[in-house]
């Protein structure tokens, strides 16, 4: 008897479980933990195969940012390429190389990026403009604030198509630093290394529980400008 009413309760529940949803209801069991998650890359920038990529980070006019902070943003994305993209260090063209052209060229903002990319032999060009910049210190305390914004778009050298964002418009990244009390130097390099990678996430696929970091403004849930 016991063993009949035994086999009836685990039809009735195998029963109830078809109604309810059974791919929910082992997936609740079988999901991917959130360590070993991923996001996608929304553009796998690793598919250019051999192609050169030339990093060009450009300056707002009254963003507040100088040359120092322009290379310092220059080499540190074309770090990220190489180290979580896995793009060949000779491969990625920046700041030396564009300084280079300048001294031919003159004023560079006078060419569209996939211009510039054509010249240099670069398949893409990764833009970053710095829009607005600012670095304080409260002398009383020692400590540094600031915030570094930018906006990037991935264009093709030889169409100078949008590659990415899929929007065609500008992805934005905002970092905000506050009270760094190591220095100047610190204060600039978090603002930096957050924005360059905040960048640089979007072409390969990421961790999750890396996706972002922690002097990343995320007050603007679009992440992006309406036009570039």
């Amino acid at each position: 008897m016991r063993k009949v009413l035994v086999l009836c309760v685990a039809a009735l529940v195998a029963f109830s479980c078809v109604g309810c949803g059974v791919p929910e209801f082992i997936g609740a069991f079988a999901s991917t933990p959130y360590a070993e998650q991923k996001v996608d890359a929304e553009y796998k920038l690793k598919s250019r195969g051999r192609e050169k990529v030339l990093v060009f980070v450009d300056v707002g006019g009254g963003s507040g940012a100088g040359p120092v902070v322009q290379q310092q943003m220059s080499d540190m994305i074309g770090v990220f390429l190489a180290k979580k993209v896995r793009l060949k260090k000779e491969n990625i063209l920046s700041y030396r190389e564009l300084s280079r052209l300048q001294r031919i060229k003159g004023d560079l903002r006078e060419f569209e990026p996939s211009e510039l990319g054509k010249e240099l032999g670069a398949g893409v060009v990764l833009y970053v403009l710095i829009s607005d910049y600012s670095l304080y210190e409260v002398t009383d305390h020692g400590y540094y604030y600031g915030s570094l914004s930018v906006r990037g778009i991935l264009f093709d050298s030889e169409s100078g198509e949008v590659l990415w964002p899929e929007s065609k418009t500008g992805r934005a990244v905002k970092a905000v630093v506050e009270a760094e009390s190591k220095g100047r130097e610190r204060a600039v390099g978090r603002l930096v290394m957050t924005t360059a990678y905040g960048i640089v996430r979007n072409f390969y696929r990421c961790p999750k529980p890396q996706y972002r970091m922690r002097d990343e403004d995320t007050s603007d849930p679009a992440g992006q400008w309406d036009s570039f």
